[in-house]
């Protein structure tokens, strides 16, 4: 292949941009429509739908039915024609549909796109498109996730449990070169039994974590009276999973509560079929801070950060928050409340969180992105997926949204690296890429804090609905700062030590707190001399004292 088919794409991309439809100003890129039509294999406007969404792709975004018809400068409805051409790439895989819980290009939806990966590797090394096959793709792991993706569905297309358990024998049977799907088939249990099994088995592959015995059986089983009576059938443990051994269930107080975990004679028999399982009896316990644990401070900001810390808590209300998120759904539009704050460490970033929880009676679930970047260093993407699985898990068991609160993103936000050479590298690049597809997704509470504005990869900015710069404080707000603190203090006094010092609130409140260890120690009050004393040591850039453990020499 000489031509390269980016620049025939660049070309054509030019021309059909606000070409309302009318194919007759194409002539002077007939050539090079005729070559990405036979390259594709695909009429006109089914290349022109590929490469406007190529196009918007390349630039990290996923455009929907208002965005093609936007690009092309026409009427939405003019669209309608060539709606089963659309739905033959979707078809053939060529386009990927993102939102499979939107009905395709739906007069009131506003479902997204992608190309198919394979694809845009087919474009990028200039060579024929070649999409992988199942058959080609799958191994007995792939075969369980694609079963355990298929469970899911039915939840998200709201299909019946038989209807699912029907479309799983057809493909265990179409599936049966390989020994798992025979065994599965094998396996003398009930529907649900063996359904529950592979939904287990899915999850345990992806996210290496057990599941809540309520998320499951809501997974698998759609009417209502037999997701309570297989329910009890598991808290008397009367299943033959469990008659088996092939499952049992953690100790809770309640059977919500509670876990359902691979045993390892299931790890061991699946394992000898080619599918790694990892035994996790333990329960992994999400610790939550409630509303309650919070203690209510009163925090100031500089006017610009109050403004819009007061938008957020009134935009996280449940009551509003509810409008809100029923307002965006019925628009077809994302309703996850993503919002990063940036800026100066010790400037009440996470503090501000807390306080927005404990105002909105939500809870927090503090995630450290640092240490789970360190943690199991090869197992970090599945970890980053199981801390959302996680999440998604918990909206469902908590009577309000809780607060996710991503401490630390800039082990997660930095910028990627293009050219990503080292295993490293490439790792956190695989991260990254997770981490924004994830967001891209997510439905919940968001708030993520870093202290490396300059190095966020520019991917992240569209994912964050509210960005809000936290400022040292102005001398306005550290006089708020320490008055309502150190009430003795005199207005002089606390002019002197804005003078000489700049502090942030959370050094501040680090010196607050040395002064009321030395009152106790002491026995007796501040003296002006004692504060100015501690802010010194408090501030590094002003001591004048000699670094600790070194002596200077002339």
């Amino acid at each position: 292949m000489q031509d390269s088919i980016i620049i025939d794409i660049l070309k054509v991309a030019k021309s059909i941009r606000k070409c309302k439809l009318d194919f007759s100003k194409l002539n002077k890129v007939e050539s090079e429509l005729e070559r990405l039509q036979s390259y594709f294999d695909c009429n006109l406007i089914q290349v022109i739908y590929l490469i406007i969404t190529y196009e918007n792709n390349s630039k990290d975004l996923y455009p929907t039915k208002e965005d093609f018809s936007a690009y092309l400068n026409c009427n939405p409805i003019e669209l309608i024609p060539h709606k089963k051409e659309f739905q033959e790439l979707l078809e053939n895989k060529l386009i990927i549909q993102k939102d499979k819980r939107l009905v395709f290009f739906h007069e009131n939806n506003r479902a997204r796109f992608e190309i198919n990966k394979s694809v845009i590797e087919s474009i990028d090394e200039n060579k024929p498109i070649k999409i992988e096959s199942n058959s080609e793709k799958l191994c007995p792991m792939g075969v369980i996730l694609h079963l355990g993706e298929m469970i899911n569905e039915r939840e998200n297309e709201q299909a019946s449990t038989h209807t699912l358990w029907i479309h799983i024998r057809k493909y265990l049977k179409i599936r049966n070169e390989f020994d798992v799907c025979k065994h599965i088939l094998n396996i003398s249990a009930e529907p649900y039994d063996i359904m529950v099994l592979i939904y287990l088995m899915a999850r345990n592959i992806e996210y290496g974590q057990n599941l809540s015995i309520e998320n499951v059986t809501a997974t698998v089983i759609n009417n209502s009276a037999d997701k309570r009576r297989y329910i009890r059938s598991i808290e008397k443990k009367e299943t033959i999973l469990q008659k088996k051994n092939w499952i049992n269930q953690t100790d809770g107080s309640f059977i919500k509560n509670s876990e359902l975990y691979l045993t390892n004679h299931t790890v061991e028999y699946f394992r000898l079929l080619g599918v790694e399982l990892k035994f996790n009896k333990k329960a992994k316990k999400v610790k939550l801070i409630t509303p309650e644990e919070i203690s209510k401070k009163k925090l100031f900001f500089n006017a610009k950060e109050l403004n819009a810390l007061h938008s957020l808590e009134n935009s996280l209300k449940v009551r509003k928050h509810n409008k809100i998120r029923k307002s965006l759904r019925a628009e077809g539009m994302r309703i996850g409340i993503c919002t990063l704050y940036y800026g100066f460490p010790g400037t009440g970033k996470t503090e501000s969180v807390y306080q927005i929880a404990k105002a909105t009676g939500r809870s927090i679930w503090k995630v450290d992105m640092s240490e789970l970047k360190s943690m199991w260093y090869g197992e970090s993407q599945k970890l980053v997926k199981g801390l959302f699985y996680d999440y998604k898990l918990l909206c469902k068991e908590e009577s309000r949204i809780p607060i996710l609160l991503l401490n630390e993103a800039d082990a997660i936000l930095g910028t990627r690296n293009a050219n990503a050479s080292n295993s490293t590298d490439k790792v956190d690049n695989s991260i990254q890429n997770i981490f924004l597809d994830c967001l891209e997704d997510f439905e919940g509470i968001l708030f993520a804090t870093t202290n490396l504005e300059t190095s966020l990869d520019k991917a992240f900015e569209r994912r964050f609905l509210f960005k809000v710069k936290f400022s040292r404080p102005d001398t306005a707000v550290q006089f708020n700062i320490w008055k309502s603190n150190l009430k003795s203090l005199k207005e002089k006094e606390i002019n002197y030590i804005i003078e000489r010092f700049s502090f942030s609130g959370g050094e501040i409140e680090n010196i607050i707190r040395k002064i009321k260890i030395d009152n106790i120690l002491k026995g007796s009050n501040l003296q002006f001399d004692r504060l100015v004393e501690i802010c010194e040591s408090e501030s590094l850039v002003t001591r004048q004292d000699v670094s600790l453990g070194f002596r200077a020499y002339s």
